[in-house]
C-alpha cells in the first residue's frame, strides 16, 4: 500500500497528515508547528515508515530546494 504524507499550512501553523492509497487519512500531526522545519522533521519521524513526503502550498518550492541540498 502506498502512503503519502502531506505537509500544509493551516490557520494555526503547519501540519501534516498521512493518507492511504485509497485517500483515507490514517494519521495526522495532532498539533500545529510554528516553524516549517519543525513540521517537516515531525512528518519524517512520526509519519508512517516508507511514506512519500509531499508539500502543499506556499513553501513547496522551498522544500524542493532543501530536499535537493540547495539550502
Amino acid at each position: 500500500m502506498t502512503m503519502k504524507i502531506t505537509v500544509y499550512k493551516a490557520e494555526d501553523g503547519y501540519r501534516w497528515r498521512a493518507r492511504a492509497a485509497n485517500g483515507e487519512i490514517v494519521s495526522e500531526s495532532g498539533e500545529a508547528y510554528q516553524h516549517k522545519s519543525y513540521v517537516l522533521e515531525a512528518a519524517r519521524r512520526f509519519g508512517p515508515a516508507g511514506a512519500e513526503l509531499e508539500v502543499e502550498g506556499e513553501f513547496e518550492d522551498e522544500f524542493q530546494a532543501e530536499s535537493e541540498g540547495e539550502l
